[in-house]
Order: C-alpha cells, then structure tokens, then sequence
C-alpha cells in the first residue's frame, strides 16, 4: 500500500461488510486512503469508489459506526476540523453485540468474540478495546459483516475475567441487526 506522507493514524476494520478485513489510512499532508481486502493477500484502494474524502490529511482517524447502523464509517480529524463520513451501506449481512461487563470493567473490555460462518469454515476475530489509537476510543461493539451469509454457525466469548460462552443456531431474518 503506497501512500503520499506519514501515516498518522490507521484502522482495520470491515468496511463493506462482506467478512474480510479493509485498511484506512489516514496521512499527514497526502491523502486520507481506502483499501478493500480482494481476499486473497492483496488490497484494492477504493478511496474515490467509496466518496471518501481526501483532502487535507490528517492527524487522527479510524472507523466507527457513529450512527448505528452496522456499517463502519470514518472519522478524520485533520488537526483543524472534525469529518464524519457516512458509509451508506450495501445489501451484505451484519452482526453487531454489545457486550455487558460486571464490576468495574462494564463495557467488557478484553473480550474476544470468535464468529463463525459457512459450515465452520470462515472465522471472524472482534476484541472490545478501550482504546482506539489517535482516534480516540475503540468501537464497544463486536460488528461482523457477514456478507451474504444469513445464519451464523456459532459466537464464542472469551470475557475478560476468562470465562468463556458459546452461543448457537443464529438466523438473520433481515439485513442489519
């Protein structure tokens, strides 16, 4: 991935919400970048494809779904001004658990969520962080795009106190939650 200037901030995350893994960049004086996972080791940028606004570099950025709605969007902070993209989605699956902490640690940060799809074939890692780089605070939120698959084979947790729970037999009746 060629990029003009320093990277200031970085992300991954699902993007389009077909299970792989997709890159933004956010640069210093160059470029803010988008780059779609092909799914075979290499990625596509798409930054024009996707309407993601590229002026002015940036200090900080990362992905968040700011409005709920199961698609990442992107936040970019250029050091003058604040820029929230808006991903207007597509018609790929989503997944997303909030997960409940106890004690002092109630947004459950530490646990790991295992997603798995297709027969057990195709796993998905989330970790809830507290923290999110130059971005500020990470996603609370476990999201998985899940492509065109609408049942989920199985969740695994592994909670932060070490416990772990399997969950079983879910089925989307719709795109989103």
């Amino acid at each position: 991935m060629l990029t003009s200037g320093s990277i200031r901030a970085w992300d991954i995350g699902d993007y389009n919400n077909d299970g792989l893994p997709d890159v933004y960049a956010s640069t210093t004086f160059g470029t803010t970048r988008l780059f779609r996972n092909n799914g075979n080791g290499t990625v596509t940028e798409v930054t024009n494809q996707d309407y993601v606004a590229t002026a002015g570099g940036g200090r900080a950025g990362g992905f968040v779904d700011y409005n709920n709605d199961g698609f990442l969007d992107i936040y970019n902070y250029t050091g003058l001004n604040s820029v929230f993209q808006k991903n207007s989605g597509n018609s790929n699956h989503w997944i997303g658990f909030t997960p409940v902490g106890k004690g002092h640690n109630l947004n459950a940060i530490g646990a790991k969520f295992t997603l798995y799809t297709q027969g057990g074939t195709f796993k998905q890692y989330r970790w809830i962080k507290g923290e999110g780089g130059a971005a500020g605070r990470g996603e609370m939120r476990a999201i998985f795009g899940i492509g065109i698959n609408t049942t989920i084979d199985s969740v695994s947790v592994r909670w932060p106190d070490g416990e772990m729970a399997t969950y079983t037999g879910w089925r989307l009746t719709s795109t989103g939650r």
